[in-house]
C-alpha cells in the first residue's frame, strides 16, 4: 500500500467521486488519470464499500485508508471487534496480530496502553493513519516478526495478549486447523504464558470446539460468535493455571439485540430433555447455539420439549422471548404426503426449512413452485410420529 497515493486530496475526490462507478471500466482507463495509481484506488473503492457495512465508523470517517480487499475480507467486523472489546480490559494489551488494526481500535478504549504489532509495513501505515483519524492516543506500532519481538520483550508486563491467527497459507487459500494458522497458539503457548497471564485468541468458526480446547492449555472460556445468524468468530481465552471446565458461550449479534446464552459441556451431556410433538410454539436456536451443540441445555433451561432426537427445534405452550433464535406460532401440521403436498404447496409464498429430514428445501420448493415469502415457514423435520410439515407463522 502506497500511503501518500492514496491520501492525497486529487486521490480522495477520485474515491469517492467512483463510490459507485463500474471498476473494471475504471481499470481499463488508467490513460484518462496518469497521475494516480488507478489500481491501488479501485482496491481502495473496494474495501471502502465492503466497509459501509462492516466497518460503518470507518466508512464514514473521512480519508480512512482501507486495507487490500483480501485484508478487509478477513479482518473483525466493527460488531464482533466491539464484543471482542467487552470481554478484556486493563493497563497494557499486546495485539500480535494487528492486520488491519479494527480489533485493536475497539479494545484501545479499554486498556492505558496498546502495543499493535504487524509485520507488513503497509498495514502497519495505514493503521497508524486511521488512529490518529479515529483520536486514539494509546496505541504503539511496530512493524515487526510477533513471536521476535514477544520474545524480546521482559516477563508478565501485559494484561492481556490477543493473536488473530492468519487463515491463509502460502497460495491465499483458506485453511481451518488450528495448527495451519500462522502463528499456530499451541506451538507458541508457554513463551505466551510467560509474557501474559491472560491470552485471547480468535479462531475458525469452523474449527471443533472440544478438539480445539484439547490442544491448548488453561483454556477459560469459548465463545462462539455470530453476526445476523452466520457464525463468524470463534473466541478462546486463557487463563494461566486455570483447571476448571471451560464455560461455553454463545452469542448472536443482530442489530437490536443480542441473542446469548451459555452453558458447561458436561452439562449438555448428562442432561435429559423431553420429546413431544408440535405444541403452540416452535423455537428454532439461532447459529452460535447449533455450532455450540447445546441442543439439550437449551431446552432444559427453557422447559421447552425437543421435536426429535436429531431435530434440534423445540416446542411449547408458552412463548419465551428470551429464547437464543426464532420463535413462530405453529399452525398446521401434517404428514409429507405427495398429493397432500402438492395441495397444499403449490403456487404458495413461504419459507422452506428443513431439518433433520432426507430432502434439502431447495428441492421441495422446486418440486411444488413455491415462491419465496416473508411471514409463512414451512418446516419439514423428523418428529417421535415420523416425518412431519409443520406450517408456521413468524413472530416479531
Amino acid at each position: 500500500m502506497e500511503l501518500e497515493q492514496i491520501i492525497s486530496p486529487e486521490a480522495q475526490d477520485f474515491i469517492q467521486a467512483n463510490e459507485h462507478s463500474d471498476l473494471t471500466k475504471l481499470l481499463l482507463s488508467t490513460q484518462k488519470y496518469p497521475d494516480l495509481n488507478i489500481p491501488l484506488l479501485v482496491d481502495q473503492i473496494r474495501s471502502r464499500n465492503k466497509a459501509k457495512n462492516k466497518l460503518p465508523s470507518w466508512y464514514q470517517t473521512q480519508n480512512t485508508v482501507f486495507p487490500p480487499p483480501l485484508s478487509m475480507e478477513q479482518c473483525s467486523s466493527e460488531a464482533t471487534a466491539s464484543y471482542k472489546a467487552s470481554l478484556i480490559s486493563g493497563d497494557k494489551l499486546i495485539d500480535m496480530t494487528g492486520g488491519t488494526g479494527v480489533d485493536a481500535s475497539f479494545m484501545s478504549r479499554n486498556f492505558k496502553e496498546v502495543t499493535y504489532v504487524e509485520r507488513q509495513k503497509d498495514l502497519v501505515e495505514g493503521f497508524r493513519h486511521n488512529a490518529a483519524l479515529l483520536g486514539i492516543e494509546n496505541c504503539t506500532f511496530i512493524n515487526e516478526e510477533a513471536n521476535a519481538y514477544l520474545g524480546s520483550t521482559s516477563d508478565k508486563i501485559y494484561d492481556w495478549i490477543y493473536l488473530d491467527p492468519a487463515r491463509r497459507d502460502q497460495q491465499k487459500k483458506k485453511v481451518i486447523a488450528l495448527e495451519d494458522c500462522e502463528p499456530d497458539v499451541s506451538l507458541i503457548q508457554q513463551m505466551l504464558l510467560r509474557k501474559s497471564d491472560q491470552i485471547m485468541v480468535k479462531l475458525s468458526p469452523m474449527l471443533d470446539i472440544q478438539y480445539t480446547i484439547s490442544k491448548l492449555l488453561y483454556v477459560k472460556e469459548v465463545h462462539i460468535v455470530a453476526v445476523q445468524n452466520e457464525c463468524k468468530e470463534l473466541l478462546v481465552t486463557i487463563e494461566n493455571g486455570f483447571e476448571a471446565e471451560p464455560k461455553i458461550y454463545t452469542v448472536n449479534l443482530q442489530q437490536d439485540h443480542l441473542e446469548k446464552f451459555d452453558f458447561y459441556w458436561s452439562q449438555e451431556k448428562k442432561c435429559l430433555v423431553n420429546f413431544g410433538a408440535i405444541e403452540t410454539y416452535l423455537y428454532e436456536p439461532n447459529a452460535a447455539v447449533m455450532k455450540a451443540g447445546a441442543f439439550k441445555t437449551v431446552a432444559l433451561a427453557l422447559g421447552l420439549k425437543k421435536l426429535g432426537k436429531h431435530t434440534h427445534l423445540y416446542t411449547a405452550n408458552t412463548l419465551d422471548k428470551s429464547f437464543p433464535g426464532k420463535v413462530y406460532k405453529a399452525q398446521e401440521s401434517y404428514k409429507p404426503n405427495k398429493k397432500i403436498l402438492a395441495k397444499r404447496l403449490k403456487g404458495r409464498k413461504a419459507s422452506i426449512k428443513t431439518r433433520n429430514y432426507p430432502e434439502s428445501a431447495e428441492s421441495i420448493r422446486k418440486k411444488f413452485s413455491v415462491k419465496e415469502g416473508v411471514d409463512l415457514c414451512i418446516f419439514f423435520c423428523e418428529t417421535p410420529d415420523g416425518k412431519t410439515v409443520i406450517e408456521t407463522l413468524k413472530i416479531d
